[in-house]
């Protein structure tokens, strides 16, 4: 009965997520943000038992800026990478409030919530252990979503979010490299 009253502390959740990620992109990609945190970690760890971990910490920051740095040398590949990625993802958590508006008219379920709910699972999927982890991202999403919906609904949407996000994107990838096969032999025949 209080499943929905956490969901502010999830948008809380987001905005964490975001604020680590400039962070951490300030420093792989700001020589200026990057002193910055070496200037602050001197200053905080310098008399404590870590004030010998600095230079590890030093070498790894420099490494992750180097590698950031080859990367993103193709900017235009970079952004195009990044905005498919997003693209996907985006496809892939709306999934479920797709099915459901698709299964049940009735559902109340709105966009941003199922969203919230998906983006939980997927976080979740990684921390709950699981036997082989198998099956972990199934139970996880039926047991989130049967609080809000049926659970026979938790299920079915469930299948279709398997299918949709694992074995579809195996079908299309072999279809794309039969095709390309195809034309790379159409192509040394002429």
């Amino acid at each position: 009965e209080a499943y929905g009253e956490y969901f502010k502390y999830i948008f809380i959740g987001y905005m964490m997520t975001v604020l680590i990620v400039a962070v951490l992109l300030g420093i792989c990609l700001s020589s200026k943000f990057h002193c910055f945190i070496m200037f602050s970690l001197n200053k905080i760890l310098i008399k404590t038992k870590f004030s010998n971990g600095i230079e590890l910490i030093e070498r790894k920051l420099n490494t992750l800026r180097n590698e950031t740095g080859m990367v993103l040398k193709n900017k235009k590949s970079s952004v195009k990478i990044i905005l498919l990625q997003f693209l996907k993802l985006t496809f892939w958590y709306v999934i479920p409030y797709i099915s459901f508006k698709g299964m049940a008219a009735s559902v109340q379920l709105t966009a941003f919530r199922s969203t919230s709910i998906i983006a939980l699972v997927t976080s979740l999927v990684g921390v709950v252990p699981s036997p082989g982890n198998v099956a972990s991202a199934e139970i996880i999403f039926t047991l989130l979503f049967s609080a809000v919906v049926d659970e026979t609904l938790a299920t079915a949407a469930m299948i279709v979010y398997r299918f949709s996000t694992y074995y579809m994107a195996f079908f299309v990838s072999v279809f794309v490299y039969l095709f390309w096969i195809l034309i790379n032999r159409i192509a040394k025949r002429a």
